[in-house]
């Protein structure tokens, strides 16, 4: 896997929304549609996944209200996006109009917006009742 953050586990998140069901999922579960032709780029401070219709900016690092957040704002249907919880506490993000999303949620949306056998099957693993 080529390293484009400095943290494995950004990485990992960018390799997972690369998948388009993982990218499909998201962007779902914050904009309630379903959209095609989406794509995917690795910026300093953020994730970005868009089409025409939706922007989705996925801010991974402090940095970003400063370096990029001018140049998104303009989009139309810009969301912007965090799954850190301390992020929307920090004084950098205060006026930047950051939505939580929780990573669990963001699992079972995969789950049930994919038409993958192998990943639908992950529903049946969730309802076993065992011991």
């Amino acid at each position: 896997m080529k390293q484009i953050y400095p943290h494995l586990q950004n990485n990992t998140l960018f390799q997972l929304l690369q998948k388009p069901d993982f990218m499909k999922a998201l962007v779902r579960l914050v904009d309630f549609k379903l959209h095609q032709d989406l794509q995917i780029k690795a910026e300093e401070h953020s994730i970005l996944i868009f089409n025409r219709e939706v922007m989705l900016a996925i801010v991974i690092y402090s940095g970003f209200e400063t370096h990029e957040y001018d140049f998104l704002k303009c989009y139309k249907n810009l969301r912007l996006l965090t799954f850190s919880d301390v992020m929307l506490d920090m004084v950098e993000f205060r006026g930047v109009p950051l939505k939580h999303v929780d990573k669990m949620s963001w699992f079972f949306s995969v789950i049930n917006t994919s038409d993958d056998e192998a990943i639908k099957s992950l529903a049946s693993l969730n309802g076993l009742k065992l011991g």
